[in-house]
């Protein structure tokens, strides 16, 4: 039965003190039935404290006393949505439903799961539920999946598809050109260009999913000359494209998936970025240096942007970046940011550099998944907040002299680390444990140069890395 799997699912999870059988049941002393109500009251009030680990620990005795008791199941799957423990949560919540399938709280668990988690198969699972057993209350809250404006087909120019639902239900886009999948929600008409595009759209509104509907388009026209607004902008792009004069039209627009405006490339700098709407396809976008750029919100046009690199451009807001959804890699150096709240909306982001910016508070980003992060010391004023990023491979870390890098020592993850303006070299030795590291550069400041015999040593205790110095 699940609830068996159930129970010895959280017997690990149980604090020492709590002893088990050979059969693997808790030895929980006091458990009796009658006292099922008085755990369950205490373990709530745990929850309702933040000590989730507590509760679940009171609401696992209750179960031991009783397995089949509701608040006791329901207890401990929001205390395991709590803790992270998803797929221990859906198997709570499955035992529940045998017990159950008409308690409403089984399904709206399952949808907080699903939103917890980022994975809409625990609210499909809610769904489906419902659907087996007739729960007309729950579906009622299932929105209608979205319309979209044209019939998939094919056509002779530019498709300009509208997508609409129902109020107050989000859209959400999948678009596939046969090459790559970009995600996203949905804010205006698609514009769908040459080839066969694969469009599926589904609605979410209060954490529960629509149907999903999809439809295929080919688009097949004749190239028409396009006209730039900003000529900086125009001669990045025909640099790119190595068409130094003539006419260019938007079926060479829809070629370019990377583009570099590099202010010092030319005499001046960009004064709009308005042209980005003209190429649809962009992957990876550059733009340092351009300071003579007031308003960055149409970058949030290229829809299938994965690379983002704003740079000594004068940004302060970071605000409007949120509505690149499927954004993986953001480089802000250089720039006037103090507030990084906004880019922890994100959830796709995993590479970030942040260096050389008045940022006030750090620990907004302790939660997100990052993989690569660029930061100067004076923006971690105690290099242990790094071990909040379990998959932290790779880390540049500025302006080093007379920082404690001895906790960096911690992240046996890291398989490149770079170390600048580095003065006070006896503190390697705490790198010896590194032993995934394949990449380690190290450079003092004007006045300081790490000795033979400190990298020497070093170099033993990591013998499959490369050191730099």
């Amino acid at each position: 039965m699940k609830r068996f799997l159930l129970t010895g699912a959280l017997c690990c999870l149980l604090p020492a003190g709590l002893g088990l059988t050979g059969c693997g049941q808790p030895v929980l002393g006091q458990a009796s039935y009658e006292n099922v109500d008085s755990l369950n009251q205490e373990a709530e009030a745990d929850y309702n404290n933040g000590l989730y680990a507590d509760a679940l620990t009171k609401y696992a005795e209750a179960l031991a006393a009783n397995p089949i008791n509701m608040d006791t199941q329901l207890g401990i799957a929001a205390c395991q949505i709590a803790l992270g423990n998803y797929s221990l949560a859906a198997v709570n919540l499955s035992a529940a439903a045998d017990v159950d399938p008409s308690c409403e709280e089984i399904y709206d668990l399952y949808v907080e799961l699903g939103e917890a988690s980022g994975n809409l198969n625990y609210a499909q699972t809610a769904i489906s539920l419902a659907q087996t057993h007739q729960n007309d209350a729950f579906l009622s809250r299932v929105p209608s999946p979205p319309q979209l404006s044209s019939p998939a087909g094919e056509y002779s120019e530019k498709l300009e598809l509208t997508i609409t639902a129902e109020e107050g239900s989000e859209i959400h886009i999948s678009e596939y050109d046969g090459s790559s999948r970009t995600e996203y929600i949905y804010d205006g008409p698609l514009v769908l260009t040459t080839g066969t595009t694969e469009i599926e759209a589904y609605c979410m509104r209060d954490g529960i999913p629509s149907e999903v509907v999809s439809s295929a388009y080919t688009c097949f026209y004749d190239p028409s000359p396009v006209a730039f607004a900003d000529p900086v902008v125009e001669q990045a792009v025909r640099d790119r494209l190595g068409i130094p004069e003539g006419p260019i039209t938007d079926l060479d627009c829809e070629e370019l998936d990377y583009l570099d405006l590099y202010s010092y490339e030319y005499d001046e700098s960009a004064r709009s970025l308005e042209d980005l709407r003209l190429l649809p396809n962009l992957t990876s976008l550059y733009i340092t240096g351009q300071r003579g750029v007031a308003d960055f919100s149409p970058v949030t046009q290229c829809r299938k942007l994965h690379s983002l690199t704003l740079s000594d451009c004068g940004i302060s807001d970071l605000s409007f970046v949120t509505a690149i959804n499927g954004l993986s890699d953001l480089s802000i150096e250089e720039n006037q940011v103090a507030d990084l709240s906004p880019i922890t909306e994100m959830p796709e982001l995993t590479y970030l550099y942040i260096n050389d910016n008045p940022i006030t508070d750090i620990s907004v980003i302790k939660d997100m998944d990052l993989t690569y992060l660029s930061v100067n010391t004076w923006q971690i004023p105690d290099a242990s907040f790094l071990q909040n990023f379990e998959n932290l491979s790779s880390l540049y870390l500025y302006d080093c002299a007379g920082y404690d890098i001895s906790s960096i020592g911690g992240l046996s993850q890291l398989t490149r680390l770079n170390l600048y303006n580095l003065t006070d070299f006896s503190q390697l030795g705490a790198l010896k444990g590194l032993q995934n590291l394949e990449y380690l550069y190290l450079r003092g400041d004007s006045n300081a140069e790490a000795p033979a015999e400190v990298i020497q040593d070093l170099q033993r205790s990591l013998p499959n890395c490369e050191i730099r110095y």
